[in-house]
C-alpha cells in the first residue's frame, strides 16, 4: 500500500491504514487503522551516517550560526511561513549531529536547543528532501516522535537547508497540532522561502569573509610600515 504524495513527495504512511496490521473488512479496497506500536518501542532516528558525516558538520560549522542569538531576517521569513500556511509554528533548524538548535522559532515556546528525539527535522536532511506529514500519528516515521507524543505536533511540513556543495544542514519547516492536507503549493512556498534563508546564510559567510580580508590587509599593511620604520 503506497502512501499519500505531495510534489511527487511520499508521505510515509505506507502503514498507515492498518488495525494490529490486519486490513479491516467493508466494501471496495480494504481500509486499515494505525497499527499499535508499544511505547518502549525506540523512537525511528535518522541515520548515523548522515548525522555525523564530518562534511556535513562542516558545513554547519561554517555557517557560525548555532548558538548565535535571534535575528530578525530569520523570524521574519519564519513569520511568512506561518502566515502562507496558516501554521502556527515556523522553524528554522539546524540539524547537529546528536541535538538540533532553532535559529528562529516562531509560535513555540521552547529552549532554543533540543534532543533529536524531538526532531521531525533529523529526518530532512536525512533524505535531503522535504518530509510532509499530515498527521504524525499514522506516519511510522514519526508516530513516537516526542515531538508529537509529548508536545502534539501532529502535521508537519519541512523543507532542506542544503549549502551550495550539497551539505543539508536542517529544516526550514512549519508544524500544527491538526491534522493538516499539505499541498503542492504549500510544498512550493516552503521550497522558495528555504531558498531565502540559504540566502541569509549565504550573505553572513560572504560578510565574515570580507572582515577576515580586510583584517588581513591591515594586518599587512602594519607589518609593512614596521619593516619601513625600522629601515
Amino acid at each position: 500500500m503506497t502512501g499519500a504524495t505531495v510534489g511527487g513527495v511520499e508521505d510515509g504512511r505506507s502503514r498507515a491504514d492498518t488495525q494490529h496490521g490486519k486490513p479491516l473488512p467493508g466494501n471496495g479496497p480494504a481500509r486499515m487503522l494505525p497499527e499499535i506500536v508499544p511505547w518502549h518501542v525506540s523512537i525511528p532516528m535518522a541515520r548515523t551516517e548522515v548525522l555525523f558525516n564530518p562534511e556535513r558538520l562542516r558545513a554547519l560549522r561554517d555557517t557560525a550560526l548555532v548558538g548565535s542569538a535571534w535575528e530578525e531576517a530569520f523570524d521574519r521569513l519564519a513569520r511568512v511561513a506561518s502566515v502562507a500556511l496558516h501554521a502556527p509554528v515556523a522553524l528554522v533548524c539546524f540539524v547537529e549531529a546528536d541535538r538540533q538548535f532553532f535559529k528562529s522559532c516562531v509560535g513555540l515556546d521552547t529552549e532554543r536547543t533540543s534532543s533529536l528525539a524531538y526532531s521531525f527535522c533529523q529526518h530532512v536532511v536525512d533524505r535531503a528532501g522535504p518530509l510532509v506529514v499530515h498527521d504524525a500519528s499514522t506516519h511510522l516515521l514519526v508516530a513516537q516522535n516526542r515531538a508529537h507524543v509529548e508536545l502534539g505536533m501532529r502535521a508537519y511540513l519541512g523543507v532542506p537547508l542544503t549549502t551550495s556543495d550539497g551539505q543539508t544542514i536542517g529544516s526550514f519547516c512549519v508544524m500544527d497540532r491538526e491534522e493538516r492536507a499539505w499541498t503542492d503549493e504549500h510544498l512550493a512556498v516552503m521550497t522558495d522561502l528555504a531558498a531565502s534563508v540559504m540566502t541569509e546564510i549565504a550573505l553572513r559567510a560572504q560578510a565574515r569573509l570580507l572582515v577576515t580580508k580586510e583584517l588581513t590587509f591591515q594586518s599587512t599593511l602594519e607589518r609593512q610600515h614596521e619593516f619601513l620604520s625600522a629601515v
